[in-house]
């Protein structure tokens, strides 16, 4: 009789599925997590591009608004509107063989949920004159 109550209990499978949910859903979290902060990275590397070839057409066409370097600068942070970077920074750089050139970059903090990853982003766009 205990016998027959032994493998009853070893044959049922009722927690089976809470069990697999507990192993499976760290992972699941952990990819959930790190593909947010990705598209996190992707949003600020696309907004870091729009704000250098926004300041390099300003810095060409709209020579009374970006009129010298500070205003090229100022006028290009104010164009990047993606998450925090850390160390953003503008750099321009006039008469160049393609015409007005300016550079951008920061560095983005990847969280993976195990761990934290310095992404450094770059940019550089030149307009002609």
């Amino acid at each position: 009789m205990t016998m027959r109550r032994a493998s009853e209990f070893l044959s049922d499978q009722g927690g089976a599925s809470a069990a697999e949910f507990v192993l499976v859903l760290p992972l699941l979290l952990l990819l959930t997590i790190g593909t947010v902060y990705l598209t996190f990275m992707l949003q600020a590397a696309s907004s870091l591009h729009f704000a250098v070839e926004d300041a390099a057409r300003c810095a060409a066409v709209k020579t009374t608004v970006c009129s010298d370097s500070a205003t090229t600068i100022t006028y290009a942070t104010s164009r990047y509107s993606g998450p925090g970077l850390t160390s953003l920074t503008f750099t321009p750089a006039a008469a160049q063989a393609c015409g007005y050139q300016v550079s951008g970059s920061g560095t983005f903090s990847l969280r993976t949920g195990l761990m934290t990853l310095a992404v450094p982003l770059n940019a550089t766009a030149c307009f002609p004159t």
